[in-house]
């Protein structure tokens, strides 16, 4: 019997010379189809159930955008399971990431987020390294690293949340700068600094950007009916003629339907309180809902432009009933 020349081609396994690994999940091409598109629908379903408005409720947001993360990775490995990874696959997952946010634009109590975009692509990539063949301390270490980018924008928001509901009754501080995400502003700037007494204050400067520059306040506790007052702290450099507006959640209030108060401050410190009483008198006659607070809009004329107002504290004193 003639012996195998040692130059003769040998049978060996691919698999131990593949660059890639092989396919973990063994369909047919229709039954594959069907369970990626099934699969790639359940996705996109998420993505579009309505969900309460952001601004009141910023926890449930944050975590719903960090669950792109695992929503993706788990639809990217069952598509790199079925059909291997390739760059078809990789530029398919990407694209449905962006039609995902795309389609949210339609969606009550939805937006399209450009950085839930990325904590999906961070998803895809996950699923990606967990096919490979890298060692379990490699990957680990490759796949905390990309959590660690969409963690870095959950983790202020969710602790600004759970700060609100601990420092309640008082709305807003400047104890720390996460606070900032509580206040939007319009045709003003804000920023927090140290006064010369050593307290964190929030210093708004008005600009010329809009007719009534000012700053609106989004609290995290929207539930005011045991609220006996409200008080806002602050000082001014120079007199000023300030409003205020408070509204609920209703989705179409006008001015009739919120309370509105004004009043001319001199130089100094001030403390400018209302009674519940008087937040439930509106121009309208329709009382706020006490239950659903939406906001605190602090504002002035666009003929005080360019003053600075140094927010200290937005409170609320409790009455005695609910202490």
């Amino acid at each position: 019997m003639m012996e195998r020349s040692a130059t003769s081609p040998t049978l060996h396994d691919e698999s131990a010379t593949s660059p890639e690994p092989r396919k973990m999940i063994r369909l047919g091409p229709r039954a594959s189809i069907l369970l990626v598109l099934i699969a790639t629908a359940i996705t996109l379903l998420l993505l579009v159930i309505p969900i309460p408005p952001a601004r009141h409720h910023r926890l449930l947001t944050a975590l719903l955008n960090l669950g792109h993360v695992p929503l993706f990775a788990i639809l990217a490995w069952l598509v790199f399971g079925i059909w291997g990874r390739s760059v078809g696959t990789l530029i398919g997952l990407i694209a449905i990431v962006f039609f995902g946010e795309w389609i949210q634009i339609w969606a009550p109590g939805r937006t399209a987020d450009w950085s839930d975009a990325e904590h999906g692509v961070v998803g895809i990539a996950i699923a990606w390294l967990l096919s490979t063949r890298a060692s379990s301390a490699l990957m680990i270490g490759f796949v905390i690293a990309l959590l660690a980018f969409p963690m870095a924008r959950a983790i202020p928001e969710i602790g600004d949340v759970v700060r609100g509901w601990k420092e309640f009754p008082i709305l807003a501080s400047f104890e720390h700068g996460s606070t900032l995400g509580r206040w939007k502003t319009h045709g003003a700037t804000l920023d927090r600094r140290v006064n010369s007494a050593g307290m964190p204050i929030g210093t708004l400067t008005l600009n010329h950007e809009d007719e009534y520059p000012g700053a609106e306040l989004v609290p995290i506790v929207t539930d005011w009916q045991k609220a006996d007052r409200l008080v806002i702290e602050f000082s001014v450099d120079r007199p000023l003629h300030l409003f205020v507006t408070i509204r609920d959640q209703r989705s179409e209030i006008g001015y009739a339907e919120r309370f509105s108060g004004e009043k001319s401050f001199d130089a100094g410190r001030h403390s400018w309180e209302f009674t519940v009483s008087e937040l439930q008198k509106t121009p309208g006659g329709v009382p706020p809902d006490l239950e659903r607070i939406d906001s605190i809009n602090l504002f002035a004329g666009a003929q005080d432009a360019g003053a600075v107002v140094h927010l200290e504290r937005v409170k609320l004193i409790l009455s005695q009933n609910a202490k």
